[in-house]
């Protein structure tokens, strides 16, 4: 086995145990605020919020593919809207029901290569289609940054909050730090690769850049109307830069797509500096993440066409790391 298969193996098999610990984790805590007033919780938002939330995150589903529909276009690919749709619904199935090393975008890069899409261009596309993605959420992160500081994040979690202070120790394992610092490098080498095809393209990035605006307040508003069902009031602002802080997170590659560690900062978070009761913040994030994983669904009629490639590029390279929008 060489260096690189190795390091594959170590990065799953951290992710794997960093998604146990989380879900553990989230276990107690749900435990702790009491089953009960959980279930409340989410009773509490009813069939018709449930629903437009819904329909809120399929919109931001159809913004992020508007996103990579606009940074292929730019880079001269021939590809329609609906062959974009249908490749990005299929990444975003695997990403939530296919646990594995065969993650979205090495599923979007095998339906691009499918179409005959240049290789490189195609990876540049995935690459600079997350940076924009993290370039949005920046804008509000000063927000976050500004809340949690201004909440004394540090004096809040002591002795008699062990579970919650857990979260801050959930990269301590042997062998976590490395991996986080080996993602990094790999993510900057791809990132000046990739920008090199897209920095003469300033109109491409702007446009793309518009539909994360898109995608992020269609986000912003399900937190706010999931919070306020629940008797608990958020300003856009506030739910911008709470969830940035969330957001940046759960990049780190500690967990499978995010599994467990979003639950938990989105918990802690919203929880110690946006007020909201700890049992609506468990409850607003097991929402989220069954109504992502209902919005990917579309792409299970996609995604069997596209896997046999998947599977081929997973056993020899991952171009991209992270699913987060």
């Amino acid at each position: 086995m060489n260096a690189r298969a190795r390091s594959d193996r170590t990065q799953l098999a951290i992710r794997l145990v960093g998604s146990v610990a989380t879900l553990v984790l989230l276990y107690f805590l749900l435990k702790g605020q009491g089953w009960q007033e959980v279930g409340q919780a989410l009773a509490s938002v009813g069939t018709a919020n449930l629903l437009l939330g819904l329909s809120l995150i399929l919109l931001s589903r159809l913004a992020t593919i508007g996103r990579w529909h606009v940074l292929l276009r730019g880079n001269g690919a021939a590809i329609t809207p609906w062959q974009t749709t249908k490749i990005t619904f299929a990444g975003l199935f695997a990403s939530n029901f296919l646990p594995t090393t065969i993650g979205g975008d090495v599923v979007r890069l095998a339906g691009a290569l499918q179409l005959g899409i240049d290789g490189a261009s195609s990876a540049a596309s995935l690459v600079v289609d997350r940076l924009v993605g993290m370039a949005g959420m920046a804008i509000p992160l000063p927000i976050g940054v500004w809340l949690a500081w201004t909440q004394g994040v540090t004096q809040r979690v002591g002795a008699g909050n062990a579970s919650q202070a857990a979260l801050v120790w959930i990269g301590a394992p042997v062998g976590v730090f490395r991996t986080v610092r080996s993602w990094l490098l790999r993510a900057v080498r791809r990132l000046s690769d990739a920008l090199g095809l897209y920095l003469r393209l300033p109109r491409v990035l702007l446009h793309a850049l518009l539909y994360t605006f898109c995608h992020m307040t269609s986000l912003y508003l399900t937190l706010i109307l999931l919070t306020r069902a629940m008797g608990d009031h958020l300003g856009l602002l506030q739910a911008a830069g709470l969830w940035s802080l969330v957001y940046y997170v759960t990049l780190m590659p500690l967990s499978v797509n995010g599994l467990g560690i979003q639950e938990v900062s989105l918990a802690f978070v919203f929880s110690h500096l946006g007020g909201v009761p700890m049992q609506s913040a468990l409850a607003l994030g097991l929402i989220l993440r069954t109504m992502t994983m209902l919005a990917s669904l579309p792409g299970a009629l996609f995604l069997p066409g596209i896997l046999p490639g998947a599977r081929g590029l997973s056993s020899e390279s991952r171009s991209t790391r992270g699913e987060r929008g």
